[in-house]
């Protein structure tokens, strides 16, 4: 029978043991992080925006587009280990969410979720660079992220004070002129739930012990929202959810 002084000899051996495995200070190893930031960027930068607008662009068709008041909500967002969903794909217009639900709930925050809602204004430069949020992910290889874009609540982060715009997911005043015809004024304000956007990274995101911080950038190509979209039909349900497509494929991920 081994005896209480061995046993406790043998106990201290092995506490010394796992102490000295561990790296016995106590130290542990910097976190991984990924921050995350957010810009605007026309995929045909127009220099000379008409006076009194933000944002000016050309559609595909031809269609001059003034902006002089725009934002779009980014719900939330997550880094993601799988990337072979439906979400990554293009999606029939009939797929989409014409009524937003009278409530939904905010993403919770996690190693791999930012889920603060935060409002995307188009009054700022091309290129400028929007702290989002950061991911803090266990060690592992991540293929893309995961973009929800839902109509803003009460809480949202940026939203303006006027116009009055919580329950909006994306809001465009401005006008538009057809090739030889004169301006008019038009405003889209959409309480529309979009579908789910899955965006891969360029290549394989590996984070170990070798690469603990990346910084990721989402970009929005905001110049091409109205490509293929008839102006004169914008109160149409087909016209707006080809809009609502539009905007889903307008964003990607460095």
């Amino acid at each position: 029978m081994i005896g209480s002084q061995a046993i406790r000899s043998l106990l201290l051996s092995l506490s010394v043991t796992i102490i000295v495995a561990c790296g016995g200070s106590g130290s542990s190893s910097p976190g991984i992080t990924v921050p995350v930031t957010v810009t605007l960027q026309a995929q045909t930068p127009d220099t000379s925006p008409a006076a009194g607008s933000i944002k000016s662009f050309t559609t595909a068709e031809g269609v001059r587009v003034d902006v002089q008041e725009g934002f779009l909500t980014v719900w939330s967002l997550e880094l993601l280990q799988a990337c072979d969903s439906s979400f990554f794909t293009r999606l029939p217009a009939r797929l989409f969410e014409a009524v937003f639900p009278s409530a939904h709930a905010h993403a919770d925050d996690s190693p791999t979720v930012i889920g603060t809602t935060r409002v995307l204004l188009l009054d700022q430069a091309d290129g400028q660079l929007n702290a989002w949020g950061s991911f803090s992910p266990p060690p592992g290889d991540y293929c893309g992220l995961l973009l929800l874009l839902f109509p803003a609540d009460e809480d949202a982060e940026d939203l303006p004070a006027t116009p009055p715009l919580v329950g909006t997911t994306l809001y465009v005043a401005g006008q538009y002129t057809l090739p030889g015809a004169a301006p008019v004024a038009f405003t889209v304000n959409l309480p529309t739930r979009l579908r789910e956007r899955g965006l891969t990274f360029p290549a394989l995101l590996v984070l170990d012990a070798e690469q603990r911080a990346v910084t990721k950038t989402l970009s929005i190509a905001y110049d091409t929202w109205f490509d293929g979209i008839d102006f004169t039909q914008l109160d149409s349900t087909s016209v707006r959810n080809q809009l609502l497509e539009n905007v889903r494929q307008s964003a990607s991920v460095d």
